[in-house]
């Protein structure tokens, strides 16, 4: 009886391996829509589920690399190309590039110089057109990692009072995108700290207020203007008030889009505005700003209402995240929207600021060099956007650095900098001068 046994189960195992083999085919073809419409998390989880049954796919490990690093995970996708490189090379000649982006992204600047110089010899020979674009890249790759090698030797000349503002404004979730309210002392950022208005893993608006040295207060969800009913169960982020303080723009991610029984929200941008003294219910813009079925998201609207800059997905721009611009004909009648073709690359625009006064916008590139991950940039309108000026350290770091927002006498940036309570924190810094005098030191460092 017992040898009966164990010869149906054998017979069984085939029929066990056959069915999880029909399973792993599934989760991967679920994977591949996820990743295909840029559903980096969900791609992951289902390439993770079949991976941690079929370990020897390669398929697989190079698409989890290639999801980590458009989440902005350095620690997993750093090991997992160094696996690519090490073994697979042939077949994934661009795992080279990556790897060595990623060890630069983390600080390890030479090296990732001897890694992108290895991906220029490794395909010389390859004809791949898409190769030869970052061939090209790498070449500016190299230039800009051996300027980081020099810079990390001298001392910083200036650090302008660059600072990690403290908690609970900043926590151990994503804080970001900090909007200077009345003055330098009240906030409005986004973070994906729990709250009332939603689950946590979505993203919320919040105020603090500074209200002594090195402390930050939040204000109560009670207050009376009503501003955090703007939050709801979707989630809010990053906005901009006109400069009489009765309008403010956001992102509100509500537009559901079902893939194999699982819900994703493009993002839309919405306007409040404030009647005697409470902040509205918010009415989505035209389908101008708000492109049909495309996120569109991280509105910076110019002080007299009258221009709209923001990022998008949308097909006609120059890469994935572009900058765009639209103007109003009065009363939130907002024009087709602009591509800023002299400011947006192949790769990642994000986080514009305008600056009317100083005609200056502040955006956020991962197409441009600099220090690694996206780096805070300056152009000028009166330049036509031609000119793109690199802010120097302290302001980048070899990480993400986002969200440039100066105020009067204060100005706040975003980071995932080492030494973070979180991924995602706000930091402070001087102005010390004025505004003007600022942007001045930015062109001339920037030379």
């Amino acid at each position: 009886m017992k040898s009966t046994s164990v010869t149906f189960l054998l017979l069984l195992i085939p029929f066990f391996i056959f069915a999880q083999a029909k399973k792993n085919i599934g989760l991967i073809a679920k994977a591949d829509k996820f990743y295909q419409n840029s559903e980096y998390y969900m791609a992951a989880y289902n390439y993770q589920q079949a991976a941690t049954v079929d370990t020897a796919n390669i398929y697989l490990t190079s698409q989890l690399a290639e999801c980590y690093r458009n989440l902005f995970d350095y620690k997993n996708a750093e090991l997992l190309y160094q696996k690519l490189t090490s073994k697979y090379k042939e077949k994934y000649p661009i795992a080279r590039f990556w790897y060595a982006s990623i060890l630069k992204d983390n600080g390890e600047f030479e090296p990732a110089i001897n890694n992108f110089e290895s991906f220029r010899k490794e395909t010389e020979q390859n004809p791949d057109f898409e190769l030869e674009l970052y061939k090209e890249k790498a070449k500016q790759e190299i230039k800009d990692c051996q300027l980081l090698v020099e810079e990390d030797k001298k001392e910083t000349v200036k650090n302008y009072g660059l600072a990690r503002l403290p908690q609970p404004l900043n926590s151990n979730a994503d804080d970001f995108a900090p909007v200077v309210g009345e003055h330098d002392s009240l906030l409005i950022i986004t973070s994906s700290k729990a709250h009332n208005g939603g689950p946590e893993g979505h993203t919320d608006v919040h105020r603090f207020v500074k209200t002594g040295d090195t402390v930050w207060q939040a204000l109560p969800h009670t207050h009376h203007d009503k501003f955090s009913t703007l939050n709801t169960h979707y989630s809010e982020s990053s906005g901009s008030f006109t400069a009489d303080k009765k309008k403010y723009y956001f992102t509100r991610c509500d537009d559901q889009i079902v893939l194999d029984n699982h819900r994703e929200f493009n993002c839309a941008i919405y306007v409040s505005y404030n009647e005697n003294g409470k902040w509205g219910t918010a009415i989505r813009l035209n389908e101008s700003v708000n492109a049909p079925g495309q996120w569109n998201a991280q509105p910076c609207v110019s002080p007299d209402g009258s221009l709209l800059f923001f990022v998008s997905k949308r097909p006609g721009g120059a890469g994935m995240h572009d900058i765009w611009l639209s103007t109003s004909n009065g009363d939130d009648q907002w024009l087709p929207a602009q591509n800023l073709y002299g400011v947006n690359t192949m790769y990642m625009e994000v986080s514009p600021k305008f600056i009317a006064a100083e005609n200056a916008l502040f955006f956020s590139s991962t197409g441009m060099g600099g220090y690694g991950g996206l780096d805070i940039y300056m152009t000028k309108a009166d330049e036509q956007f031609s000119k793109i000026y690199h802010l120097k350290k302290p302001f980048n770091s070899n990480r993400d650095d986002f969200f440039f927002t100066p105020g009067k006498k204060k100005g706040y940036l975003a980071s995932n900098r080492k030494g973070g309570f979180g991924n995602d924190d706000i930091y402070s810094f001087d102005i010390e001068k004025s505004l003007a005098d600022l942007l001045q030191e930015i062109i001339q460092q920037s030379k």
